[in-house]
């Protein structure tokens, strides 16, 4: 990610915050997807003996998608949308808002001058300025994940929440556990939000690169990237990059997102931290 000293921080937390509330709009019924998959293990946890396990609500991620859409609709695969967008505020308006401020601090702590794009400060001002993010969103993430758990036709886990609204959601969190019950699931989100920032944009700017510096000359004559060598403005370029790095991030996430999923789902009283999160199936 290089450096524009023109952009202010405000700027650059709006600019992120519509980004990705423009994306969570067309990402979200994934995100249903995902949670009730990871979820679905809850049903298939121990059994007493001689008890058959309960069948498999779900075969795949396809198969939960069509199964919401047919029972409930579009709010189904929708569902949780207007916390998932507060949420994208909170991290993703962080993450850029808060990332040259941290980038230009550690720049300094290392002795480099402010706008040198070092790799070191660069991973740190990702990886903090994604702990902010995840720790002003987690209240939200919280109410998201619980909002897409939950189905007025089959049981997806083994807790089950009905909020009407984020706000509700939220209210309904403090009267059960108090102030503290909003912070479930934050260890877990701090981890992920850092080690997904970290490898996202190292990630991001090696592809970038890569493609603005192709050449005929030092690839194989059959590229197909070799369309958007030299564009390092170009909307294709900007996507590829996107793509490739989000591909990346997938692998180190993939396990804090389950844990924090699951964790969401239960109650102070119910579970003791990450611990039993990863010992459920």
């Amino acid at each position: 990610m290089t450096s524009n000293a023109n952009v202010s921080m405000a700027e650059m937390f709006g600019v992120g915050s519509v980004a990705a509330m423009t994306a969570v709009l067309f990402s979200n019924p994934s995100e249903v997807v995902k949670t009730r998959m990871q979820l679905q293990g809850e049903l298939l946890a121990k059994t007493a003996p001689g008890q058959a396990a309960p069948p498999r609500l779900f075969s795949g991620a396809l198969d939960c998608f069509a199964k919401t859409l047919r029972l409930e609709g579009v709010r189904g695969v929708q569902r949780g949308l207007t916390s998932a967008l507060g949420y994208q505020v909170c991290l993703n308006g962080s993450r850029l808002g808060f990332y040259e401020p941290f980038r230009k601090a550690y720049n300094a702590a290392l002795g480099k001058d402010a706008s040198e794009v070092h790799a070191l400060a660069a991973l740190a001002a990702g990886a903090s300025s994604g702990i902010v993010g995840a720790i002003l969103g987690n209240p939200l993430f919280l109410v998201k994940a619980r909002m897409q758990a939950y189905s007025p036709f089959i049981k997806i886990g083994k807790s089950s929440y009905h909020y009407s609204s984020t706000l509700d959601g939220l209210r309904s969190i403090v009267r059960t556990d108090g102030l503290r019950g909003l912070a479930r699931g934050m260890d877990a989100a701090i981890l992920r939000t850092a080690m997904g920032s970290s490898v996202q944009l190292p990630s991001y700017n090696y592809a970038k690169s890569y493609l603005v510096n192709l050449k005929p000359e030092n690839t194989f004559s059959w590229n197909p990237l070799l369309v958007l060598a030299g564009r390092p403005d170009s909307f294709w370029t900007y996507l590829a990059s996107s793509t490739f790095s989000g591909l990346c991030v997938c692998a180190p996430i993939c396990g804090t997102t389950q844990i924090g999923s699951r964790g969401d789902q239960f109650s102070q009283r119910q579970m003791s931290g990450k611990r039993d999160a990863i010992g459920n199936p």
